[in-house]
């Protein structure tokens, strides 16, 4: 590392402590009435947790009358702090109204032809509908606090304000409705390092977004998104499954500092610090390259030098890795015959060719997925999967658990998946020893998270009655402190100690312990952060609020989504149309397996092989629906048409094995044709062709002659 490297990164790193403020207590607050007394040099301090918490001053008040919502925001918030925000939303609003209507005389005035007029007034049309019916439009205010509490926890405060005689729209119900004791703190083990658990009315989302598409879309489009939404209906219950959830849900992460684990370092590269010295060159085995379309890899070949001889003694040696290659010197120079290619020396640090980076010790990890449930669809959706994987059952306490066998040597720590319902809850633990430890919290034999010293600290003052709760435990930032340590110390080989300990610092930032709480008030969000660190720097809770705009321009934006929708649907029953070629031009390899090589005649090949293929369906391509109403009239149908020109005959005949065999074509049952037909009947973005070698693949035009697809058995076409 060169010493501009490490001056640049240790200015950054200075620059940044300095910004985030060394302590809680640095300058905490501009009014003397919130600095904690100082205590004299003869009596020692006390713990942070008797220390008096400081006050907040009075929320400031307008001088005169207002027809903002400063006072309604700033109620909720602390003054007097190190930070304060109030903003007036409402200038915002009439800059969005006054904007939207600039765009519509725009669009008025210049579209340039009557169709895409139409489709940009449907668009500002769905635009201003989702703003309306979301609740965006009803935000009148937002405000931000910054608070030192004096007891070594700093609380953050933010206000979304909204006016409730505007009405109320999909923003303030999808997070809940009111503040309630939270479920998820009577599941949630001791050892949780990392939860969120959250009101998430996703049944109600979902009706909202069906019946804002339906009364803001066009019928036609609307129709389309119906058929969509029943096609996969028919794959997978959606719906059902959408109005079986009970409006919770949770994942919490374990770790239990009273089992150890050591762990390598490649686990955990994920968490940053480049490759970790685990980099491997790209595999042409495992898929790593493209293909050409017939499923053959085009990992491009080794060069040969432009004048390699293999047969003289003299050829240069092959090339060695990290060197540059004979045919390519420095500079585009060609070293001379024989002359030795430099190698690069090993760089230092970690991976091949250097010392293995040490192994991690790490708290035992563990997970556990929550989701509230009503009736029984969800829980009897997964009794079927899990008895295949062979969970075994037993009960404790009165709670069912299923949990599935896993060999030990899976994961770099214990593994057993339990799932099983307490309450109104739908638990997954990633261990059978988890699974026992909710139990045990939930029957109040157990104190879980909520009778930790940490948790209790962080959540002093703050009434736990909300929404949506986010913890991060210490030990978060401690286990990918440990990490990060090491990967600094790799990226930033021969910096100065004292600048790799204040970057691992820097980057644990975000990692101090805290608790967010997000409640949904008949005023709005009200979102409260207590950290031990300087910023509320946990995102799921802002990811939470934005969920709900987010939602709300999917909406919004449907037309400009249908045609991606039905191109990724074409794509797909393009692929399920290929995959059953492949079924009916194995039936027909088989056929001939069990005929001398010959070939089923013309005028029955379709039957010939029905025992082969299984099930008439498998004839009827997904990319014709009138051929799957045809069907379902009991009528029997072939999307698919045998090669005419090789029908009957003996596979000892047609000597290339590029020669079509079987294609997709409506042509009737038992049909047979040639490329004459294919390219009357078919659009050339849905040709599927199959080959007598087995090879079934996707086509067109230029992939048959590229490839020198033949129709007829000698000949060149």
């Amino acid at each position: 590392m060169t010493m501009k490297q490490i001056l640049i990164s240790t200015m950054c790193a200075l620059a940044l402590a300095v910004g985030c403020g060394k302590g809680p207590d640095k300058k905490a607050d501009a009014s003397p009435k919130n600095k904690t007394p100082s205590q004299p040099k003869d009596k020692p301090a006390k713990p942070d947790a008797l220390q008096e918490a400081a006050q907040p001053l009075p929320a400031p008040k307008p001088s005169g009358p207002s027809t903002t919502s400063f006072a309604a925001v700033t109620k909720h918030l602390d003054a007097g702090g190190d930070f304060y925000l109030y903003w007036n939303a409402n200038q915002l609003q009439s800059f969005a109204r006054d904007g939207l209507k600039k765009l519509e005389a725009f669009i008025e005035a210049e579209a340039p032809t009557p169709h895409e007029k139409a489709e940009a007034e449907l668009l500002l049309k769905l635009i201003n509908a989702a703003y309306e019916e979301s609740g965006l439009s009803s935000i009148d205010g937002l405000g931000a606090s910054s608070f030192a509490t004096g007891n070594g926890v700093r609380r953050h405060k933010v206000m979304i304000h909204h006016d409730p005689w505007k009405g109320g729209g999909l923003m303030w119900k999808a997070l809940g409705s009111a503040p309630h004791e939270l479920g998820g703190l009577k599941i949630m083990p001791a050892t949780t390092a990392y939860a969120i658990h959250a009101d998430l009315d996703v049944a109600g989302t979902f009706k909202w977004l069906k019946g804002f598409i339906a009364g803001n879309l066009p019928a036609k489009q609307g129709a389309m998104l119906a058929e969509l939404l029943e096609e996969a209906n028919a794959e997978v219950p959606i719906e059902k499954i959408i109005n079986g959830t009970g409006g919770e849900m949770g994942m919490y992460v374990t770790l239990n500092p009273d089992k150890m684990i050591e762990v390598d370092p490649f686990f955990l590269g994920m968490l940053g610090g480049g490759d970790m010295g685990t980099e491997m060159p790209p595999d042409p085995a495992a898929g790593a390259f493209p293909e050409d379309g017939f499923g053959n890899s085009t990992f491009p070949a080794p060069r040969v030098p432009r004048d390699f001889d293999p047969s003289r003694d003299d050829a240069p040696p092959p090339a060695t890795k990290g060197a540059p290659l004979p045919d390519e010197g420095p500079r585009g120079v060609v070293p001379p015959r024989g002359f030795p290619v430099p190698v690069d020396p090993v760089e230092e640090g970690f991976g091949p060719g250097k010392p293995d980076m040490p192994k991690i010790k790490i708290p035992e990890p563990g997970l556990v997925l929550v989701l509230k449930v009503k009736g029984d669809t969800i829980p009897g959706l997964l009794e079927q999967p899990l008895a295949d994987m062979g969970a075994k059952e037993q009960t404790i306490d009165g709670v069912t658990l299923r949990t599935i066998s896993v060999p030990p040597d899976v994961a770099p720590f214990p593994v057993s998946p339990t799932l099983m319902q307490v309450g109104d809850y739908l638990i997954f633990t990633s261990t059978l020893d988890l699974a026992k430890q909710v139990i045990a919290i939930h029957g109040g034999k157990a104190e879980g998270l909520a009778g930790t010293a940490e948790f209790k600290k962080l959540t002093n003052g703050l009434d736990l009655k909300a929404n949506m709760i986010t913890y991060t435990s210490s030990q978060v930032g401690d286990t990918i402190g440990d990490v990060l340590s090491l990967v600094v110390e790799d990226e930033f080989r021969g910096a100065p100690k004292t600048v790799t300990e204040m970057l691992v610092e820097l980057y644990s930032v975000p990692l101090k312990s805290q608790v967010t709480l997000l409640s949904v008030t008949g005023e709005g969000y009200l979102i409260q952060n207590q950290t031990t660190g300087h910023l509320p720097m946990d995102p799921a809770t802002a990811t939470a609020v934005a969920a709900v705009p987010i939602t709300v321009a999917a909406a919004a934006s449907a037309p400009t989504v249908l045609p991606a929708l039905a191109k990724a649907k074409a794509k797909a029953n393009r692929a399920k149309s290929l995959n059953n070629l492949r079924q009916i031009n194995n039936a027909l390899q088989a056929y001939a397996s069990d005929h001398d090589g010959k070939l089923p005649p013309a005028d029955k090949w379709c039957d010939a092989i029905m025992r082969e293929v299984g099930h008439p369906l498998v004839f009827v391509s997904p990319q014709d629906p009138e051929a799957r109403a045809r069907f379902e009239r009991g009528e029997k149908v072939s999307s698919y048409a045998l090669n005419a020109d090789i029908a009957g005959k003996n596979f000892g005949e047609i000597n290339d094995f590029n020669t079509v065999l079987v294609f997709e074509c409506d042509l009737g049952w038992n049909g047979t044709g040639g490329l004459a037909d294919l390219r009357k009947h078919v659009p050339p973005d849905q040709w599927n062709i199959g080959t007598i070698d087995g090879a079934s693949f996707q086509a067109n035009p230029n992939v048959l002659q590229r490839n020198r697809i033949k129709w007829k058995p000698g000949n060149d076409r």
